[in-house]
């Protein structure tokens, strides 16, 4: 178990690098394309949540399904208030940036929630 948690850390760490420079290449080589400044922010929120998610999983993974399918549906209720939320806060305290806010996190969310699904996968050959 140990083993899966040290795996999964260095994935979603070695992910969250990876996001981190295909966004500063997107932002220096496309500047159509708006990037909100708080990207370096976001990533660090979406690196910790999908971390404690996958982690909060995975231990819930280990016994028994009727117990992973129940913390899969409350921690993806609680991931969707909780990034509702930020989306509303950011976006009416920062009128400016609140549509390339908006962009940016939506694109993050598809890809962090694209490789916790892979990871989660995973789960089951480890």
């Amino acid at each position: 178990m140990k083993n899966v948690r040290l795996s999964l850390s260095f994935h979603i760490t070695l992910f969250t690098f990876l996001m981190a420079a295909l966004s500063l290449l997107v932002q220096l080589g496309v500047p159509q394309v708006k990037i909100s400044p708080t990207y370096p922010f976001i990533l660090i929120f979406f690196f910790l949540a999908t971390w404690v998610i996958l982690l909060i999983l995975e231990k819930s993974f280990r016994s028994k399904l009727s117990r992973f399918a129940n913390a899969y549906m409350l921690v993806n209720f609680v991931k969707l208030i909780l990034f509702s939320g930020v989306i509303a806060v950011y976006a009416l305290s920062n009128k400016e940036d609140a549509v390339s806010f908006v962009i940016t996190f939506f694109v993050y969310y598809i890809f962090f929630t694209l490789f916790e699904v892979v990871e989660l996968r995973q789960l089951n050959t480890r």
